[in-house]
């Protein structure tokens, strides 16, 4: 996990904001009752993500700030992969699961936008964790 949140952290605040994150920020300053109309007419994709991005903006507002919410997004998904390979297969497909997805350049790219892409990839992968509640005891590697 540590290598996985320092490849996702690093040079976060870094590059400027783009166009769609300059959205989903302009969005999530709306009051709830404009925040409302815009995700009903428009981005209605992304809705969850412009409420937890109203909240967690009141964090600050630097780039760092507002991109590291799709960063702990992602930083909950590396976990999810490994209970989800080792529960199936056994501890080292679940290593090398998790391992893989936290060095993915496209996980770490969509792990750096403001965007909904990891909150996401994050519920799409808990949802098979449900019916694993606790998700303990894991296969172990032999069996």
């Amino acid at each position: 996990m540590p290598f996985a949140a320092l490849l996702m952290l690093l040079f976060l605040g870094e590059k400027s904001i783009w166009l769609d994150e300059a959205l989903s920020i302009s969005i999530a300053r709306l009051d709830f009752a404009s925040m409302w109309q815009m995700m009903s007419t428009m981005q209605i994709d992304q809705s969850l993500y412009h409420i937890l991005l109203h909240f967690w903006a009141s964090l600050g507002t630097s780039e760092f700030i507002i991109r590291s919410l799709s960063a702990v997004f992602a930083l909950g998904t590396v976990p999810l992969v490994y209970l989800l390979g080792a529960r199936s297969f056994g501890v080292s497909i679940g290593i090398t699961g998790a391992l893989l997805l936290a060095v993915n350049g496209s996980f770490i790219h969509y792990a750096q936008e403001a965007r909904g892409y990891s909150l996401a990839i994050l519920l799409i992968t808990a949802e098979p964790c449900k019916p694993m509640v606790p998700c303990w005891p894991v296969k172990s590697a032999g069996k």
